[in-house]
């Protein structure tokens, strides 16, 4: 729940630290704000969960099962320790990313409490108050909390149709008396908009880093679910001095929390000090019941996910296309949960989804949330849209019932 500053005493308010006000508001509260009232039959294009028929339900009941088993026949198996995770799943995480163009061993792998509790990480061991980092515009709000609570300063690169644009990116740190430390990138599939970063890009990236000093954070959630074609290999692959982040929540479930890092050259250490402070080990019934499922089954399980996603994708492609007024324009993924929309001219998304919320049942995230303070102007006719939790038809009915939103708005110009 939010903490608002008008509940705390002035002597409880005056004692909390410069940081405290990015726990004191949630872009997910405002999106809750903005959708209240709003019927069990309003169609929301905000969730980015997977869908619930790619969930493995049967498989990792079964695999807990396994896991409870082993638990009880090993000793010290449930006692506290081991922060740098078990052994036998990194191993797993080493091999499986080798499909990315990583090669690694257990040493610089650990597993964390979702690839959001590694972006915290990174964070504690690189940021002081004041420092700066990239960030693309838009971003993932989630990464944007975290940077909040170190009281960064943002420089925006500007993301285009193969994302992060790294010649206006040298071109902004070209004019910097100081370099940032970080640079926050989402190079495959990318969220919100769905765009992926070609090969060449990837290394001109690297080269720009190399040459100004500064580490990648490289987020990779989303690399899995291709659809048209397998993206180019991870950035990682390219230099040691790149933090990799992965997940399963994607590909298994979000609530399972089960994501990693690929450390940085240097970091191991440090990282798993970090962990063991933060929560002195991680939950090791889920490590172990995630290494029970996974292996000799989610390669296929992914290919049933793949082909849910791609009819999904398919099907709001089609229905934008059939749908949305003259003007309006959106990105086409090969992968991944998200479409970035912009809207005709004149039109804001935040007024739009008041509109169709109120009027047409239907509800999406603003584009402006997306981006630092969760407000840019130049975002305004910007929206995101997933179409990962739909079934067809109701992607439809929801496009249908947008596009009548945005002709109403037009109309009422």
């Amino acid at each position: 729940m939010t903490v608002r500053r008008e509940e705390l005493s002035r002597a409880t308010e005056s004692r909390l630290a410069s940081r405290s006000p990015a726990f004191q508001r949630s872009p997910w509260e405002t999106v809750e704000q903005m959708v209240v009232g709003a019927g069990p039959e309003t169609i929301f294009f905000g969730n980015g969960n997977p869908a619930r028929e790619a969930i493995p339900f049967e498989r990792m009941r079964e695999a807990s099962e396994r896991t409870w088993a082993q638990i009880a026949d090993t000793a010290g198996a449930i006692d506290y320790g081991e922060p740098e995770g078990l052994p036998a799943l990194r191993d797993m995480i080493a091999d499986r990313i080798r499909n990315r163009g990583i090669e690694t061993d257990r040493s610089q792998i650990l597993p964390t409490t979702g690839s959001q509790q590694a972006i915290d990480f990174i964070c504690r061991l690189m940021l002081d108050p004041g420092d700066a980092i990239v960030v693309e515009g838009p971003t993932y709000l989630g990464a944007l909390q975290i940077f909040d609570a170190y009281e960064v300063e943002y420089i925006v690169a500007p993301v285009d149709d193969g994302g992060l644009d790294v010649n206006a990116l040298n071109q902004m740190l070209g004019l910097r008396t100081t370099m940032p430390k970080l640079i926050y990138t989402i190079p495959t599939f990318q969220n919100p908009t769905g765009v992926t970063m070609p090969m060449e890009r990837r290394q001109a990236l690297v080269d720009l880093a190399r040459e100004r000093g500064i580490l990648i954070l490289e987020d990779d959630p989303y690399c899995d679910l291709w659809i048209d074609e397998p993206p180019p290999p991870a950035i990682r692959s390219l230099d040691d001095n790149v933090a990799y982040l992965g997940t399963f929540s994607k590909t298994i479930a979000p609530s399972i929390r089960s994501g990693w890092v690929v450390v940085p050259a240097g970091f191991n250490r440090m990282m798993t000090l970090v962990k063991e402070i933060a929560d002195i080990n991680g939950d090791k019934v889920m490590m172990r019941t995630v290494l029970n499922a996974v292996p000799g089954f989610l390669d296929e399980h992914l290919i049933g996910s793949r082909a849910l996603y791609r009819s999904r994708r398919d099907a709001m492609l089609s229905g934008l296309d059939r749908y949305m007024p003259p003007g309006t324009a959106w990105s086409h993924p090969s992968g991944g949960f998200f479409i970035w929309v912009t809207l005709p001219d004149g039109l804001n998304a935040i007024e739009l989804l008041r509109l169709a919320v109120s009027r047409f049942g239907v509800a999406f995230l603003a584009g402006e949330w997306f981006f630092p303070g969760y407000s840019w102007p130049a975002a305004s006719r910007m929206l995101r849209l997933s179409y990962s939790k739909h079934p067809e038809a109701r992607i439809e009915e929801g496009l249908k019932r947008l596009g009548s939103a945005i002709a109403a708005a037009l109309e009422s110009r």
